[in-house]
C-alpha cells in the first residue's frame, strides 16, 4: 500500500519545493495587498460615527420619500447600540426606539402587510407608544437638509401604551 500522492518511481527535486513555496509566498503577498487596500478604501477616517455627536442619516428629503414610497426602515445602530426605526408620523419624520417602554425586552417589528408595527406579542402598536430619538433636518452650511439624529437622548412617548 502506498500513501496518498506517493508516485512509484518519480523522485522529488528540490526544485519543486522552491516553487511551491514561491508561488505561495506570492499568493499570500498579494493577500496582504489586497487586504491593505481594503481597509484604506473603506476607511477608518474621522467621519466614524461617535456616541456622542448626532448621526447623519441623508438628505431629509430622500428619506421622506423612501419611507413614503416604502414603509417604515429598521436601521443598525452604526455606534452598536439597539438600532431603531425610520417612521412617517403625521407626515413628519420620527426615530422611534425598537422596544416597547414598559417591556425592554419586546422588540417591535413592522408587519407590511398590515401596514402596521406589531409588539413581540403581534399586538399593532401605535408609533405614538413608542419613545423615540431627538431629530432634526440640519441647516448648517456644510450639511444643510441633512437629518440628523441624537442617539444619546430618548424621548418619552407622545402617549401612554396603555
Amino acid at each position: 500500500m502506498t500513501a496518498p500522492g506517493y508516485t512509484p518511481g518519480v523522485m522529488r527535486r528540490r526544485s519543486d519545493l522552491t516553487i511551491l513555496l514561491a508561488t505561495g509566498g506570492a499568493a499570500l503577498a498579494a493577500a496582504l495587498v489586497v487586504a491593505a487596500l481594503l481597509l484604506v478604501t473603506t476607511g477608518r477616517n474621522a467621519e466614524t460615527p461617535s456616541e456622542d455627536q448626532p448621526i447623519v442619516l441623508g438628505r431629509a428629503e430622500n428619506v421622506r420619500e423612501r419611507l413614503e414610497e416604502g414603509g417604515p426602515d429598521y436601521i443598525a445602530n452604526p455606534t452598536g447600540g439597539d438600532g431603531f426605526w425610520l417612521a412617517l408620523e403625521d407626515g413628519e419624520i420620527v426615530v422611534l426606539a425598537i422596544t416597547l417602554p414598559d417591556r425592554p425586552d419586546c422588540t417591535v417589528d413592522w408587519r407590511g402587510r398590515d401596514d402596521t408595527f406589531v409588539d413581540c406579542d403581534g399586538e399593532p402598536v401605535d408609533t405614538r407608544q413608542l419613545a423615540r430619538y431627538r431629530a432634526e433636518v440640519s441647516d448648517e452650511e456644510d450639511r444643510e437638509g441633512a437629518l440628523l439624529v441624537d442617539l444619546q437622548e430618548l424621548l418619552p412617548p407622545p402617549i401612554d401604551a396603555g
